[in-house]
């Protein structure tokens, strides 16, 4: 089993009603567990920004071990899109690209 069918596995067996956040944690704290630094878990969860499923949008935003993007732009444009389809995500993605901003300062 490769590491983006262990996140689908997990994902889909979460309990309902799960926070997003919760799961994301997991992520999170995988990517200190494995040998690639996290690299292909970051992978997945550059993949999941750009899913039309709002849980994986969800737990990718909430993952927060890595940056999504290197610059402004990438981030804006993403988010943009991600607010259109589910506006009630725009909170959590203005804190993220605040956060990433000031780690930048």
């Amino acid at each position: 089993m490769n590491i983006a069918e262990v996140m689908a596995f997990l994902l889909d067996r979460s309990v309902v009603g799960l926070p997003a956040a919760s799961l994301a944690d997991v992520f999170d704290r995988l990517i200190w567990c494995m040998d690639d630094n996290g690299r292909e878990i970051e992978s997945f969860k550059f993949e999941w920004l750009f899913s039309d499923d709002r849980r994986k949008v969800e737990v990718a935003l909430y993952m927060s071990e890595t940056f999504h993007f290197d610059n402004v732009a990438a981030f804006e444009n993403c988010f943009e899109r991600i607010i259109n389809v589910w506006p009630d995500l725009e909170p959590k993605c203005i804190e993220v690209l605040n956060s990433w901003k000031f780690e930048r300062d």
